[in-house]
């Protein structure tokens, strides 16, 4: 086995404490951790484990993963207004219910 080194990024979660764990070169790959700590742990447990039978796939992602210099910032966006719904809560309940029904086993 040899040892790869991979970049990680922690997003803290504001509302709810802890941290949100994503790889940039393999984003199907997320995890959390409760602190700084545990988050890395969290996300090296994830990683060995989507790597137990890698693919050719998983190697090429590996032997991009890992960056000596990473720029975090922050853009601000213009996005559209969301389209005027005349809901109300009654016909959000009505939508929750035919989403979970669509989504049931």
């Amino acid at each position: 086995m040899v040892k790869k080194k991979v970049t990680v990024v922690l997003l803290h979660d504001d509302e709810q404490g802890g941290y949100t764990v994503i790889i940039p070169t393999i984003p199907e790959l997320a995890t959390m951790g409760d602190d700084v700590e545990h988050a890395f742990a969290m996300a090296k447990e994830c990683l060995e484990l989507s790597l137990k039978e890698p693919t050719d796939w998983d190697y090429y992602d590996l032997d991009h993963a890992y960056s000596e210099h990473v720029v975090v910032g922050t853009i601000e966006v213009e996005v559209p207004d969301p389209p005027q719904t005349a809901g109300s809560e009654e016909d959000a309940a009505a939508i929750d219910i035919a989403v979970a029904a669509t989504t049931e086993d």
